[in-house]
């Protein structure tokens, strides 16, 4: 076996795109536990927040499962999603 075949041109385009889709789940997941945390804070009605934290999870199940289906490199979307996360909660500490 070749180990030069693993960085073959289309693994790293894949594996790119991989990183990217999770960014975006990431971003997505995390930017709505903001707006589900201030929802929290401000008071009102308790059904909002509920709604929201059940929508978050569903959506990005959703799009993990569709991932797998479609044949994305799983480890390479939870890198991602775990970049997003980071940055999320940095931008959120410095406002």
């Amino acid at each position: 076996m070749n180990p030069l075949q693993f960085f073959s041109i289309a693994v790293v385009t894949q594996t790119l795109l991989a990183v990217g889709i999770g960014m975006l789940i990431g971003w997505m997941h995390f930017r709505t536990l903001k707006w589900n945390t201030d929802l929290l804070v401000r008071g009102g009605r308790l059904w909002r927040p509920v709604l929201l934290v059940l929508a978050r999870m569903l959506v990005t199940a959703a799009a993990l499962y569709f991932c797998v289906r479609h044949g994305v490199t799983l480890p390479a979307v939870l890198i991602g999603l775990l970049i997003a996360r980071s940055i999320v909660l940095r931008k959120a500490r410095t406002q």
